[in-house]
């Protein structure tokens, strides 16, 4: 889920259509999404058609988020978010037997590039002889 935070200046214009250009590069419409975190409502953009599943996660987050205010009481919302991650850090830590998700490029990801490397190496090679001739 790509999703953009409405606060970010510039970063998300409820004017968007499929046809608009933001900086030369064409916009894609984008879906919506209300959720609330430690009592507050936050606007959330996303690629359209991940509305369900941004707003799944978002309550996800927001009911961890509400276990640890009911056994800590009120906590600021930076501290609350920080802790809700890391929280939810540990349990997939648990989950993948010690271990979490790369940061980096994913196995999956150097194939696609090599594979699209490999293409474009060939290409390159066809268009060199072609000017050779």
């Amino acid at each position: 889920v790509s999703l953009v935070l409405d606060q970010m200046p510039g970063a998300y214009n409820a004017s968007f259509d499929t046809s608009a250009t933001v900086n030369g590069i064409l916009a894609q419409a984008m879906g919506q999404v209300s959720v609330t975190f430690n009592n507050q409502e936050h606007h959330l953009a996303c690629q359209s058609g991940g509305e369900d599943r941004l707003k799944m996660l978002a309550d996800y987050i927001s009911q961890r988020a509400e276990g640890l205010v009911d056994r800590m009481g009120p906590v600021g919302d930076l501290r609350l978010l920080l802790m809700t991650a890391i929280m939810i850090a540990d349990e997939f830590h648990d989950f993948n037997d010690g271990e979490l998700p790369s940061i980096g490029v994913s196995e999956a990801e150097l194939k696609r590039m090599d594979v699209a490397m490999g293409k474009a190496v060939i290409r390159i090679e066809e268009l060199a002889k072609n000017l050779e001739i």
